[in-house]
């Protein structure tokens, strides 16, 4: 195991990897290949600006998007960050996303065009970043915020909260808990052991 592992880690790894191909990017019938270098720049990049507008290392920040290339960016910029990660399923209803905002709150949240709406909804102060290309009134475009910046993101403690999940409520309400950088590796690590992931 790696005690100091955190997602700033993979992140510099990735960079270092050059143009090997590290994600696949499907668009109906498009299939596009993602450098592993390209996917760390605009993860470094996305960081800096996040770090501009405001969010803070051990901030929680809202994630809610569809699977795909702007979701994984987004996740990394905010674990380059340091902040704790309150991801929501893309499927939630609004209703869903009320009861995990009212329990979890946060101040910023990254999400697609199609959930703006209902968040405004819940919480009017949100400050909102969308991901994507549909511009929103009174909404940050995330593209905006990329900064080509050298200047070294936060020192993080793997041991540190990294995210906040919720358990399924299928016994009650839904309860709230926080993994560090470490569970998370602890979790990939054993499945790289198995070859179930590769490296």
């Amino acid at each position: 195991m790696e005690p100091s592992w955190t997602l700033q880690t993979l992140v510099a790894e990735l960079a270092g990897r050059g143009g090997k191909p590290c994600l696949l990017s499907v668009s109906g019938t498009a299939v596009r290949e993602v450098g592993a270098s390209d996917l760390a720049a605009q993860a470094t990049a996305f960081a800096h600006g996040l770090r501009e507008w405001g969010v803070q290392t051990g901030e929680t920040v809202g994630l809610i998007a569809p699977n795909g290339q702007d979701w994984v960016v987004a996740r990394l910029a905010l674990g380059c960050l340091g902040a704790v990660v309150l991801a929501m399923d893309d499927l939630s209803t609004a209703a869903e996303l009320r009861q995990i905002l009212e329990h979890s709150p946060c101040r910023h949240v990254l999400t697609s065009a199609e959930h703006v709406e209902a968040l405004r909804g819940i919480n009017p102060g949100l400050e909102i970043v969308v991901l994507g290309d549909s511009p929103i009134p009174d909404t940050v475009m995330w593209r905006t915020l990329f900064r080509l910046e050298t200047a070294p993101l936060p020192s993080i403690d793997s041991n540190a909260p990294a995210m906040l999940v919720h358990t399924s409520g299928t016994t009650g309400t839904p309860k709230a808990f926080t993994l560090s950088s470490a569970n998370l590796w602890a979790n990939a690590g054993a499945l790289a052991a198995e070859r179930l992931v590769g490296a």
